[in-house]
């Protein structure tokens, strides 16, 4: 009988665990559900940036090499 009433007390307090674990698991969830969306907003906003500054840099290069053509500019010329 001991070991019965011994064994229901594991078992209480192995269900008030898992109600436990259960709790965290819905609030990590929660979180994710919150975090997700935003992290991939974030992502898609550093894709643009990178983007810009890439056209941007590729802008630049084309202008240098065009007024560097213009001035008849040769970097393989000894001076």
């Amino acid at each position: 009988m001991w070991r019965s009433s011994s064994s229901q007390g594991d078992l209480g307090e192995l269900t008030r665990r898992l109600d436990k674990l259960e709790l965290q698991v819905g609030e990590i969830q929660h979180d994710l559900e919150g975090h997700i969306p935003q992290t991939q907003e974030w992502q898609q906003n550093v894709d643009t940036q990178f983007a810009n500054i890439n056209n941007l840099t590729q802008q630049q290069q084309a202008d240098l090499q065009a007024y560097f053509r213009f001035q008849e500019f040769n970097p393989y010329q000894e001076p």
